[in-house]
């Protein structure tokens, strides 16, 4: 983002754009520390194959997005939330738990997966 010299609007901008960056990116991270925690459960390793291969390749594709050079959020809440669902039809209730948790509390992906004309996604 470009500074305007001798302009409150602008330096505020700035420093609201970094501080939503760095929200964006801890909550990126515990994001990561929920689904390795699921690939590590029990309740992940006693479901069946089909199901462990659907769990597996969602995390896959959420971690592919989260590593982006420039991460796309509503994309990341859509991977999100298809792991959330898979959690809930096998029973992982305490990956839903998690998950539900952290989306339910992520302002940055809550307010940040809009379209740029401001229609939500």
């Amino acid at each position: 983002m470009s500074n305007i010299t001798n302009s409150l609007g602008a330096a505020h901008q700035t420093v609201v754009d970094d501080h939503n960056q760095q929200t964006i990116q801890q909550q990126n991270s515990e994001l990561i520390k929920i689904v390795d925690q699921i690939l590590a459960s029990d309740e992940f390793k006693s479901l069946s194959e089909a199901n462990r291969d659907a769990v597996q390749d969602t995390a896959e594709a959420l971690r592919g997005e989260i590593a982006k050079q420039v991460p796309d959020q509503s994309r990341i809440r859509r991977w999100a939330e298809r792991l959330l669902a898979f959690a809930k039809e096998f029973g992982m209730h305490m990956a839903a738990a998690a998950l539900t948790k952290l989306l339910m509390a992520w302002p940055a992906l809550n307010a940040i997966a809009q379209h740029p004309s401001g229609v939500t996604r």
